[in-house]
């Protein structure tokens, strides 16, 4: 804005994010529980879909890997959180079809280890989490806040330049990358269940300084302002 604003940003405060001024009540709150928690969180933009040109979408490719992990990691628990559009694009008739998606949303609810999530708030299941396997957009910025270590999917490195803004990039470099199932395994054996963080320092300082601004105080400054 201060860039390009007829006005170069005179007007303009910045107040930070206060959606997510609700998170730190989850995160006060949160459970106290032995097991680990993956949230695995697809993007709805596949191919062929409503939005080809983001083409974030890894879960075509995932998809049967998602219907394992819960069977490869009985001691851990997973939160299913599929965008809302993605089910609605993949039953069209050139996708997967109304059946074979139904088929796979059972297959998931089938496992005792397993939580399908549609509705609530996912805020309160970010504060649950221990991790997050995703490629969407708002939850790259959003899953920052918690300080958790996570995961992001991309088909290749070249998406990094063609899908990202600069604030974008800035937050991949806080998340551990997977372009292929192993990466995906390799955070789950060695991130989550073992620990091995080392971009913990630089991610929390990262959304410290950068993204959690006046968090969790957001909304009594826009209401202040």
């Amino acid at each position: 804005y201060a860039e390009y604003g007829r006005c170069k940003a005179s007007n303009a405060v910045i107040t930070g994010y206060a959606k997510m001024d609700k998170l730190a009540e989850y995160m006060q709150n949160r459970r106290k529980k032995r097991r680990k928690t993956i949230m695995i969180a697809p993007h709805h933009s596949v191919e062929g879909g409503t939005n080809d040109m983001l083409s974030l979408s890894n879960f075509v490719r995932y998809a049967d890997l998602f219907l394992k992990l819960p069977e490869m990691y009985p001691n851990i628990d997973f939160i299913f959180r599929p965008h809302p559009v993605l089910f609605t694009v993949l039953s069209w008739g050139r996708h997967w079809g109304a059946e074979r998606v139904e088929q796979y949303i059972a297959a998931m609810k089938a496992h005792k280890n397993v939580v399908y999530s549609t509705e609530g708030d996912y805020l309160e299941q970010f504060a649950q989490s221990d991790g997050i396997i995703q490629d969407c957009g708002s939850y790259l910025v959003e899953y920052l806040y918690t300080q958790k270590p996570g995961c992001y999917m991309l088909k290749s490195p070249a998406d990094i330049d063609a899908k990202f803004a600069e604030l974008g990039k800035q937050c991949l470099e806080q998340y551990y990358i997977s372009y292929n199932e192993q990466d995906i395994l390799d955070y789950i054996d060695n991130v989550i269940i073992k620990g091995e963080d080392p971009k913990k320092e630089q991610r929390e300082k990262f959304a410290r300084e950068v993204v959690m601004v006046n968090y969790p105080h957001a909304s009594e400054k826009v209401v202040d302002e």
